[in-house]
């Protein structure tokens, strides 16, 4: 190979069966947006105190979440949710995934890695999640249950 040649970054290079899933290995994209795009990713990045790498890269977590099925009987409808409680979307899709955990005493205990997962959500966002519905009174955090997780005590709503 020539001095000249063009060589694939280490990145660039296929993986082989045995590397891929391993956690050292980190890709980057770039997205490309408009100026004023731009600036509403900024002005979002603003108002939750993080940074606009932050933002995007928490939205793109949640890209490759599946979806859960929807609950026999009648699906929770988040997004009307939301709406009626005046909470995020995604704080109404952690609800919904407490409701489907909790027990006959309304309690909820769950690591926080699956109930994010439930809620088809990046577990960096959770703790502005709960604290949401905390301030809406809709779900009261019951205590650390150790190795279980944490305890939700999940309010009905009608």
């Amino acid at each position: 190979m020539s001095d000249t040649a063009i060589r694939p970054a280490p990145a660039m290079r296929g993986l082989t069966p045995s590397d891929e899933g391993r956690a050292d290995h980190w890709y980057r994209f770039t997205v490309k947006c408009g100026r004023a795009d731009n600036a509403r990713l900024e002005a979002m990045a603003r108002r939750e105190k993080v940074s606009v790498t932050a933002l995007v890269q928490r939205h793109f977590e949640t890209l490759l979440s599946v979806p859960r099925p929807a609950a026999p009987g009648g699906a929770f409808d988040a997004a009307e949710f939301a709406q009626r409680h005046g909470v995020p979307l995604p704080a109404a899709r952690v609800y919904g995934a407490l409701c489907q955990m909790m027990g006959e005493d309304g309690r909820a205990v769950v690591k926080h890695e699956p109930l994010a997962t439930a809620a088809c959500i990046a577990i960096s966002y959770l703790a502005r999640c709960i604290d949401a519905l905390e301030m809406r009174d809709l779900v009261v955090r019951d205590g650390f249950r150790g190795v279980h997780g944490t305890a939700y005590l999940v309010r009905q709503v009608p």
